[in-house]
């Protein structure tokens, strides 16, 4: 009986010392930001890619004919961009602004594989033409497994207002959104990496005399928050530590829930605690009557 109780003590130990060696930690997270212009003057700063630290960049430009400004912003699960343009004279200017986000979850439970599965997602921001010689766009994508699962085009075109998307839930065609976006269906495997991505351009055209244009979308191509990411079958669930996904629910910093290094350290600690409580067993059983 010592012996079974032994090696009791030291399975429990076992599995919080692997629980440590297989932490959250992964280098699959990829954030990119750029910007771009035909403007006069422009002056860039920031831009590239990341692999998880927040990452930016931005451009504004002035010169005698024309002006305006860029910016993009790519943040784990969260990518926002804005460009405005402005021309004073008969020619074109354009300003342009893109961020992308990639990293891999991993599905799992019971049954076999493949299942089908669903990204739940936030658009929001606002189109704005000044004069009709002048456009405002944004454009969206989400991949699953490889598989393009959502398309979303959205636009003011010389005073035509343009709309055209894959996803369920954009709402009515308009020059303004704020919209939970349903993506189309991926067939992923169970307990293994599932590669994922978001990413998201605009775009302000201006090539009229007085003319101007503003596409507004920062902050606006987002993981949801307070519900469920992934439409999953019942009893099926994802989680990705490096995206702070936690039982298919996006929980970035700064959300009540404990952070992934916590409950691993807790999970340890449990181990530990049970490893003492069982070698007490142990001596006081091995101890003579």
């Amino acid at each position: 009986m010592g012996k079974i109780l032994l090696r009791k003590a030291i399975g429990a130990l076992t599995t919080g010392l692997v629980l440590l060696a297989v932490g959250p930690v992964s280098a699959a997270v990829q954030l990119t930001a750029g910007v771009n212009t035909d403007g006069q003057g422009a002056v860039f700063t920031g831009g590239g890619t990341s692999s998880g630290a927040p990452i930016s960049a931005s451009v504004v430009g002035s010169g005698g004919f024309d002006g305006g400004s860029a910016d993009a912003t790519a943040l784990i699960g969260v990518l926002g961009a804005e460009a405005h343009a402005q021309e004073f004279f008969f020619s074109n200017v354009f300003y342009d602004g893109s961020a992308s986000y990639s990293d891999s979850v991993v599905f799992s439970g019971p049954g076999s594989d493949p299942i089908s599965v669903q990204f739940n997602l936030h658009f929001g921001g606002s189109l704005a033409i000044g004069g009709a010689a002048a456009g405002a766009f944004a454009d969206a994508h989400a991949t699953i497994n490889g598989v393009n699962v959502g398309d979303l085009h959205v636009g003011i075109n010389d005073g035509v207002v343009e709309r055209s998307t894959t996803f369920s839930g954009l709402g009515s065609i308009g020059t303004s959104y704020d919209s939970t976006l349903i993506s189309l269906q991926a067939l992923v495997p169970l307990n293994t990496p599932v590669p994922i991505s978001l990413s998201l351009e605009v775009q302000a055209v201006a090539h009229g005399f007085n003319t101007s244009a503003s596409s507004q979308f920062s902050n606006t191509f987002s993981f949801v928050t307070g519900g469920p990411l992934f439409n999953l079958p019942d009893g099926f669930t994802v989680n990705s530590p490096s995206s702070f996904i936690v039982d298919n629910r996006f929980t970035p910093p700064g959300e009540a829930v404990p952070e992934p290094s916590t409950l691993v350290i807790s999970s340890i600690m449990f181990g530990l605690f049970g490893a003492v409580g069982l070698c007490k067993q142990i001596t006081q059983r091995l101890q003579p009557e």
